[in-house]
């Protein structure tokens, strides 16, 4: 029998982010290339997917201000909506510039894929402190930056959100997967990208809702709250990108 995967989830501290960008460009390094009969397409196409979630946006806006009375999510969203959308809009103007289609393409024909959940409990670390990957449920052959993208926002949620610290990240990160202006742009519109703010209102507005749950509104706002960070990310990257 195999020996078990170490239980212990790694820590979020800085320190270890640097750690779990290096591991990242490493796994993606190894992955190039790989045949396997689980693997499978992108989930998603991204200029559709952001320009399908900025006509949702509006629709939910026009909804809203139909109404005679506003719940605490309805509020949420005619405060922000115009800023989101504006984010959102950036992203698909950086999705172009950096011919996102090709480096899709490209990545796939060279066999890359995305992990989609390289995240807290699916990094593993073991009493030697050797770091362990987990949780490849949902990986599929795609452009590697996905899961870089989503990792950096991870650590500006996670931590205090220093920049000396991302710039380690990235640099950890270069040097196994090598980074050029290209990707960096692509990167960019990955961060510029409002995610979670789209899901989120995605989730709420279209379907049914009886009644909003202070949970829900919390969710929200919390969201709201971490838009500062994503912005300084996303400053930071468009820096490294010109």
């Amino acid at each position: 029998a195999e020996p078990p995967l170490p239980a212990r989830g790694m820590e979020e501290t800085a320190e270890n982010f640097v750690r779990g960008a290096a591991l990242l460009g490493q796994m993606h390094r190894a992955g190039k290339g790989l045949q396997s009969q689980w693997g499978s397409p992108p989930q998603q196409d991204l200029p559709k997917l952001y320009a399908k979630r900025r006509q949702e946006l509006a629709k939910i806006r026009k909804r809203i201000r139909s109404r005679s009375t506003f719940d605490g999510l309805d509020l949420l969203v005619k405060q922000n909506w115009q800023r989101y959308d504006a984010q959102a809009l950036l992203a698909q103007e950086l999705l172009e510039k950096a011919d996102y289609g090709a480096q899709q393409a490209s990545a796939i024909a060279a066999g890359y894929f995305c992990h989609n959940h390289y995240k807290g409990e699916n990094l593993r670390q073991a009493e030697d402190d050797s770091l362990w990957v987990t949780g490849f449920r949902d990986a599929c052959y795609d452009t590697p930056l996905h899961d870089l993208a989503s990792y950096l926002r991870r650590y500006m949620k996670k931590t205090d959100g220093s920049l000396q610290y991302l710039d380690r990240m990235l640099a950890a990160y270069h040097c196994f997967m090598p980074l050029g202006r290209r990707e960096m742009v692509l990167l960019c519109a990955l961060a510029a990208y409002p995610e979670k703010f789209m899901r989120l209102i995605n989730s709420y507005y279209n379907r049914r809702k009886v009644c909003v749950s202070p949970a829900m509104q919390q969710r929200l706002q919390n969201c709201i709250d971490n838009r500062p960070k994503e912005e300084r990310l996303y400053l930071f990257l468009q820096k490294l990108s010109q």
